[in-house]
């Protein structure tokens, strides 16, 4: 792969390449099957309506969102193109944050053992990416990138959303309230996660050299997220009928909003200082 670089473009500021595309090609035909087990077992992997009604449809979205996300980030990176690198590890964190999802919730079987080998492999590929990636260059072929209003969005939301797990989570300690298993798995999964939109967010807006390695990736992965609440809560309408809730579809298309303008511009702030 790397005795193809696209004409005129600089080195991607990573160390073993190859072995990095390799490994997340891998990790996609993973995530595949376990999405297309999920998809065709249907009621015997999840053994609720429940969990069948959360994560049947959460599997539907892997394949159309989460594994092309990987994949698109990948053919960009080994095109030499930068946005692609800083891509790669929201692709990562997009998959690692669905599959927790599945481990906090279901109970032991085969798609279980597959859910814990996408959730190990994305954590292996995400740290070892991080930890391959030269901040200090990326910085320098950033300079003069602002990315405040970008990483003051991301780190908002990640306080809002740690503020919500932990709200509940009090709320649940008098006895009164009982959270449903998906409801779990997702505040678990939330509260594991928005830390690193905390961090990352504030490191964009103090400029430092790992922000801009993991912002955009970050900001991405928040968005896409977001937006794929939309065709979720239509999955789950079509697939085992439960009405979608006017009031969560308005609330999740502003959020998606509010993500996705930060990040498209800075993407397109990127691409640019890369011409």
């Amino acid at each position: 792969m790397e005795q193809n670089p696209a004409i005129g473009q600089k080195s991607l500021p990573l160390k073993d390449s190859t072995c990095h595309f390799r490994f997340s090609l891998f990790l996609a035909f993973v995530i595949i099957a376990a999405s297309v087990v999920g998809l065709v077992s249907g009621m015997t992997v999840y053994p609720t309506e429940e969990l069948f009604s959360t994560y049947g449809p959460n599997d539907m979205i892997n394949l159309v969102l989460g594994v092309p996300f990987l994949l698109v980030s990948v053919f960009l990176a080994w095109r030499k193109r930068l946005i692609g690198l800083l891509l790669w590890p929201g692709a990562l964190f997009f998959n690692l944050y669905n599959y927790l999802l599945h481990l906090f919730a279901l109970p032991p079987s085969g798609l279980f053992l597959l859910s814990i080998s996408v959730a190990v492999l994305s954590l292996y590929a995400l740290i070892w990416l991080l930890a391959s990636i030269d901040a200090g260059e990326v910085y320098q072929r950033l300079t003069g990138v602002s990315a405040k209003f970008g990483g003051g969005v991301l780190a908002a939301l990640g306080f809002l959303f740690f503020a919500r797990v932990a709200y509940i989570y009090l709320a649940s300690m008098n006895g009164d309230t009982i959270i449903p298993v998906t409801e779990d798995a997702l505040l678990k999964t939330d509260f594991l996660i928005a830390p690193a939109w905390i961090v990352g967010g504030i490191l964009l807006v103090r400029k430092h050299p790992f922000g801009y390695v993991i912002g955009l990736g970050l900001l991405a992965k928040a968005s896409l997220l977001m937006f794929a609440l939309i065709p979720y809560m239509a999955l789950q309408n079509v697939i085992v009928g439960k009405p979608v809730a006017v009031m969560d579809f308005v609330v999740v298309l502003l959020m998606s909003l509010i993500l996705i303008v930060p990040t498209i511009l800075l993407i397109r702030t990127m691409s640019f200082l890369e011409r």
